[in-house]
């Protein structure tokens, strides 16, 4: 039986490795992994991602909150016409595409 933190970890490294960007700390025993998808209304790049990140919140039953940034000034500094953003624990993973470079 695999348990929640390690589907959780599992999932980690390979979104981390599939958007190109290295892993380069251990997630340690109850630390949550908070995936956030930012993106904009009516923005097909975003449902294109939202589209791709379907496969791994599927496999590995993690969660990914998509947040607009169409009524968040802040939101709209922060991350501008870079959506749609994914980050993990706030720290951006990548933006536009889900770069399949490594």
């Amino acid at each position: 039986m695999i348990c929640r933190l390690c589907r959780f970890f599992s999932a980690c490294v390979v979104i981390v490795n599939y958007c190109g960007w290295r892993l380069t700390k251990v997630f340690l025993p109850g630390i949550l992994l908070k995936f956030i998808l930012y993106s904009r209304s009516n923005c097909p790049l975003c449902e294109a991602m939202e589209d791709e990140l379907r496969a791994f919140v599927e496999e590995y039953g993690i969660t990914v909150n998509r947040q607009y940034i169409d009524n968040e000034l802040t939101l709209q500094n922060l991350y501008g016409d870079k959506v749609p953003v994914l980050t993990l624990n706030n720290k951006i993973l990548c933006h536009y595409f889900l770069d399949t470079a490594i």
